[in-house]
């Protein structure tokens, strides 16, 4: 999958593991499923402070909100 960050290696490295990971991963993939133009759906699973170390799929209120917001970025960079 090729993800369209400038600077993509710094980027990964300056995160901030978590609810920054999870946006992070759900734009890259909106960016590159927006590009067959099929429908698609999301589903990330993490294991961090927010999990208590847990491995657990991503709370469905931030996948919301992570969603929203990569679409709308995306939507903004195509004006």
């Amino acid at each position: 999958m090729v993800c369209k960050l400038h600077n993509a290696m710094q980027f990964w490295q300056d995160l901030r593991w978590g609810s920054d990971a999870c946006s992070a991963m759900t734009t890259c993939a909106v960016q590159v499923h927006d590009e067959d133009g099929k429908p698609f759906d999301i589903e990330i699973s993490w294991v961090c402070e927010e999990s208590g170390r847990e491995h657990q799929r991503v709370p469905e209120e931030l996948m919301t909100e992570a969603t929203r917001a990569a679409k709308a970025a995306l939507a903004e960079s195509d004006m």
